[in-house]
């Protein structure tokens, strides 16, 4: 999960950058907000922008399975090898 959460930070207002978030100024956040907000109903409560800026893929529910689910049943046996490969030299 921790490559997932590289690969896919929450986007947060911070000076110092982590493993687990993308560290951007106030001024590109409320940018984003904004450009979120004109992709959600707008009905959707001003929150939901945020929250979806501040979620990473180990925070989203049914992520990691479906993760699971894609590498064990829609990856050829090779491909599957290979990545773990990977990831055990990752460890």
């Amino acid at each position: 999960m921790a490559i997932a959460d590289a690969i896919i930070p929450s986007i947060e207002v911070s000076s110092t950058p982590s493993a687990r978030k993308l560290a951007i100024q106030t001024s590109e956040y409320a940018s984003a907000i904004e450009r979120t907000q004109q992709l959600i109903p707008v009905s959707a409560p001003t929150e939901t922008a945020q929250s979806f800026l501040q979620e990473n893929a180990s925070s989203t529910p049914g992520f990691k399975e479906s993760i699971h689910r894609q590498l064990g049943h829609y990856l050829r046996e090779d491909a599957v090898k290979g990545i773990r490969v990977i990831l055990s030299a990752l460890e």
